[in-house]
């Protein structure tokens, strides 16, 4: 039986794609005049975003090297992580794919046989954009990324989570997952 396979095609990483995942649940933007505090007269406010549950620790800043061609930690994290993408456009081309879906729903997608490319967004990643490079990733929501091979360095962005904060694997089952970006085109699948 030869194994089910889909091939992902790449979007930008841009608002309207940034926000069409934010209306899905799947991160939350932070962009310029998206938060405010409350109305103000002639006060300071702050209010939180999101809360880190206490169990995972305190917060740390992570700086993230991707050089996996594939999707070697395609998984979820028990809490939320905030995504900055401060980089160079002269790094290795780095994209970002999403599962569309809870981990719970997804791994049942695989265990039935049902999983498609709808289950996936894949992004292809944007840097120092106020309106796409920042977001959180929303906890038990599948993600992972991986680089093209080429010459050029590898990219390095931001990550701040909770201490103690795992990632938990998540198994595309047999199914074989490729990415096809215009003449790019490879098998993104884990193990």
């Amino acid at each position: 039986m030869s194994a089910k396979s889909l091939v992902l095609s790449p979007v930008d990483m841009d608002r309207e794609n940034m926000s069409r995942l934010e209306t899905m649940g799947l991160i939350r933007r932070i962009a310029p005049g998206k938060d405010v505090a409350g109305p103000v007269d002639g006060d300071n406010l702050g209010r939180s975003i999101y809360e880190s549950d206490a169990r995972f620790g305190g917060h740390k800043l992570i700086a993230a090297t991707i050089g996996a061609t594939y999707l070697r930690y395609f998984g979820f994290h028990e809490d939320d992580e905030d995504v900055w993408l401060l980089g160079l456009d002269s790094w290795r081309p780095l994209y970002f794919v999403i599962g569309t879906c809870s981990a719970g729903n997804f791994t049942a997608k695989v265990r039935g046989g049902s999983l498609s490319e709808s289950d996936f967004v894949c992004l292809r990643a944007r840097y120092n954009d106020p309106e796409a490079s920042f977001f959180v990733m929303k906890k038990f929501i599948p993600h992972g990324e991986f680089v093209v091979p080429t010459n050029a360095p590898p990219p390095t962005f931001y990550v701040t989570e909770s201490a103690n904060l795992e990632i938990v694997p998540v198994s595309f089952g047999s199914v074989a997952v490729k990415v096809r970006d215009g003449n790019m085109e490879r098998g993104v699948s884990c193990c």
